[in-house]
């Protein structure tokens, strides 16, 4: 059996941790990618249902909004009364009141999923519910165009690399 050369070890070792090095960080990144755009999208739908109830208010045994809200476009919200009647809605969002939600907080509505946010509060001794929903396609979108650019670019990088 032959023994490598100190220039042949370093070589292989070189292109080992080349290797290595985007088989480590790659999912590392799109992991945090991923994870970034589900908080932002988490956020939006937080903040979409704690104005919305910030401006709700019982007058006289009637719930109402006592304020102007103005909602991003990308946000269908949807907030009920104890009887389930809308109190506030986006237009379309009534189909929030009736969505089956996973347990990982998706629903499909027309062939489009919806990361689905629910809150219920209690308002003067009742209980309301929000909802409110922003599509899941746009991140999907961008994960995908993610991984079609890492899957062009590592390939250009290991050749780079080696040669």
């Amino acid at each position: 059996m032959r023994t490598l050369t100190i220039k042949g070890r370093i070589t292989l070792l070189y292109a080992l941790l080349t290797a290595l090095l985007p088989a480590v960080l790659l999912p590392v990144v799109y992991g945090a990618v991923s994870a970034s755009l589900r908080r932002e999208m988490d956020s939006q739908l937080r903040s979409a249902i704690t104005q919305v109830l910030i401006a709700v208010d019982d007058q006289d045994e009637a719930f109402r909004l006592n304020q102007q809200v103005d909602l991003p476009d990308a946000i269908t919200l949807c907030v009920t009364d104890p009887q389930g009647q809308p109190i506030f809605s986006t237009v379309g969002g009534e189909w929030l009141q009736t969505a089956a939600i996973q347990p990982d907080g998706k629903t499909v509505h027309q062939n489009e999923t919806y990361t689905v946010r629910q809150e219920t509060v209690q308002i003067e001794g009742a209980t309301v519910t929000a909802s409110a929903a922003i599509s899941a396609g746009s991140a999907e979108a961008s994960l995908h165009t993610l991984q079609v650019l890492l899957g062009i670019l590592v390939p250009i990088y290991l050749a780079l690399a080696i040669a």
